[in-house]
């Protein structure tokens, strides 16, 4: 698992005598949920800047097998500086797929907790032991008193199996236009198989194989080359992302209007400070640090693919029921902000 490559103490499970002091730790997980290349990344990041949330980390996920080790032995911030050494060493200071920097601290998904273990990427009844155990685990070694912010984009379109798992989760969800997360999703896929992504294969021993493999990358850059005739990942991709905006629409009332808020890309990257404000409001928080969060948020001109360029107007009515609910105006919006690197 990508956790060896990582780990810095001898004892191949040195949390394992140390799991029983779990059982009284108590968690309320606020999970970010959308589309992938929604802006849930943004979203994430921005609310763990608020001080009012004990969030997951590369750290946690990287070295998740012995952070009560680390925990006790008063050595986190060492291990977070071996960390780093060791993601300098490896050049992977980026986030690879947007440039986005990357470090121990770096808010990181659940999914890759979950799945070298579960091999899901989503949360199922099977691999719940493993989510609750992880839950546990952040929170007994952050900030005690403080809830427990997740993001999981895989979850997006599997929120309700969540809620059953998990009945104290709030979410917060994060929408946008789906022509431009359909254009984000199809340059990040042929990005990572035209030139690989050595975060992924630590994160996920299946995917790293397939990278391995000629036949697969082969096949792959074929079905996300931008001159290929069948289209072949960009019909998987929008057939996906329909999917999932058809599953918020249909069962998003089964949810009390208390479990969750939600918010748009569109409107965080206009006014993050009024969104964030509002968004810790809605959970009774306050933050724990003042910020001025548009520093954050810069401008940049939208480079929507001319594959999915040309099939704008068919995917305007695929997605007219998403496009409706959330308030999105007919075509000729353009907002162009998203989050620095």
């Amino acid at each position: 698992m990508m956790n060896n490559i990582f780990r810095h103490c001898t004892d191949p499970g040195p949390d394992r005598d140390r799991l029983n002091a779990l059982r009284d730790v108590d968690y309320t997980p606020i999970i970010v949920l959308g589309e992938h290349r929604s802006g849930t990344t943004l979203l994430y990041r921005l609310l763990g800047m608020t001080d009012s949330f004990n969030v997951q980390t590369a750290y946690h996920t990287m070295c998740y097998e012995e952070l009560l080790a680390d925990h006790a032995r008063g050595r986190g911030a060492a291990a977070r500086e071996e960390l780093n050494r060791r993601l300098a060493s490896l050049n992977l200071q980026t986030r690879l797929v947007d440039n986005m920097a990357f470090d121990a601290d770096y808010p990181e998904e659940y999914c890759f907790i979950l799945q070298p273990r579960s091999r899901r990427f989503c949360l199922t009844k099977k691999n719940w032991p493993i989510f609750d155990e992880m839950c546990r685990k952040i929170q007994m070694v952050s900030a005690p008193g403080q809830p427990l912010l997740l993001k999981n984009p895989f979850d997006y379109g599997n929120f309700m199996t969540v809620k059953r798992l998990v009945p104290q989760a709030k979410f917060i969800f994060i929408h946008r236009k789906p022509i431009e997360v359909l254009s984000s999703q199809l340059r990040m896929v042929r990005r990572n198989w035209a030139e690989g992504n050595p975060l992924n294969q630590m994160y996920s021993a299946t995917y790293a194989r397939m990278q391995k493999s000629r036949a697969v990358t082969g096949f792959m850059r074929w079905a996300t080359g931008a001159d290929s005739r069948i289209q072949l990942a960009r019909k998987l991709i929008v057939r996906r992302t329909l999917k999932h905006a058809d599953y918020f629409l249909d069962h998003i009332d089964a949810l009390a209007e208390s479990d969750f808020v939600t918010t748009r890309y569109e409107d965080l990257c206009a006014d993050p400070d009024r969104e964030i404000a509002r968004i810790l409001g809605f959970l009774d928080l306050e933050p724990g640090a003042t910020i001025d969060f548009r520093e954050s948020i810069q401008p940049r001109p939208l480079k929507i693919l001319p594959e999915i360029q040309c099939i704008e107007d068919r995917l305007r009515h695929k997605f007219q029921r998403m496009l409706s609910y959330h308030g999105y105006a007919s075509k000729g919006d353009d907002e162009a902000d998203t989050s620095k690197p």
